[in-house]
C-alpha cells in the first residue's frame, strides 16, 4: 500500500500499546498485528488482556522502523518505502513536515510515556475522513494504522485451546502457538492458520 503522508497520513504511535505486550501473567497477553495483509495493505490487530478481554480491529496497517537525527524522523517502511520529516512536538501536539513536498500534518497526543518524548500514540483525521493513529515505540518501531472495523469478545484459554467469542459471532476454538513475538492460531476442525507478530 502506497503511504499517503499529505493531508492524510494514517500513522500510529502508541506507547500504550507496547505496555500491553506481555505485561500480565499469560504469554498471548498483548496486542499482535496479522503478518498476511491485502494488497491494498488491509490487515487485523488482535487484542488480548488479562481480564478476558479480546478485541480485533480491521484496517489499514503499515510497519516501519524510524530513527530521529536533531529535528528529523526518518521512516523505512517494510515495504522498503522511505520518508522523511522535520517533527515539531508541543505539549499535545506533534506536527510533521514532509521533506519531499512541504505539506504538514498534525497530530493530537492520545497516550505518552513522556511528555517530552515522541514515543506514544498519535491520533488525527485520515484524508479519507476515518480516524487515523499512528504509534512509536521505545524499541524503533513505528505503526501507522486506520481502524474500519472493531469488535469487543471475550476469550478464555484451556487445556492448550483458545476460545474467542466476538460480539454478533459464534463462538470459535483454536489450538495456539508462541514462537518468541509470533503468535500462530489453527482453527479447530479447519486447516484455517493465522500467523501474528507482537507489537514492540
Amino acid at each position: 500500500m502506497k503511504v499517503r503522508l499529505t493531508l492524510g497520513i494514517c500513522l500510529m504511535i502508541s506507547c500504550a500499546t507496547s505496555f500491553l505486550a506481555y505485561c500480565g501473567d499469560l504469554p498471548i497477553t498483548g496486542e499482535w498485528l496479522s503478518k498476511g495483509r491485502s494488497k491494498g495493505g488491509l490487515g487485523t490487530t488482535i487484542i488480548f488482556t488479562n481480564d478476558g478481554k479480546v478485541t480485533t480491529t480491521m484496517g489499514a496497517l503499515v510497519d516501519f522502523t524510524y530513527k530521529i537525527e536533531g529535528d528529523k524522523l526518518f521512516l523505512s517502511g517494510t515495504n522498503g518505502e522511505k520518508l522523511s520529516y522535520q517533527f515539531k512536538q508541543e505539549k499535545n501536539t506533534l506536527e510533521l513536515k514532509d521533506l519531499s513536498c512541504g505539506e504538514i500534518q498534525k497530530m493530537t497526543k492520545v497516550e505518552s510515556c513522556s511528555p517530552s518524548s515522541i514515543i506514544g500514540k498519535w491520533a488525527y483525521k485520515h484524508y479519507s475522513g476515518a480516524p487515523a493513529e499512528m504509534e512509536f515505540t521505545k524499541n524503533g518501531n513505528c505503526y501507522l494504522s486506520v481502524p474500519m472495523d472493531k469488535v469487543d469478545g471475550k476469550y478464555t484459554i484451556s487445556d492448550g485451546i483458545l476460545v474467542i467469542k466476538l460480539a454478533g459471532k459464534p463462538e470459535s476454538k483454536w489450538t495456539y502457538s508462541i514462537d518468541k513475538d509470533t503468535l500462530t492460531i489453527t482453527e479447530l476442525g479447519t486447516d484455517e492458520k493465522k500467523i501474528y507478530n507482537r507489537k514492540i
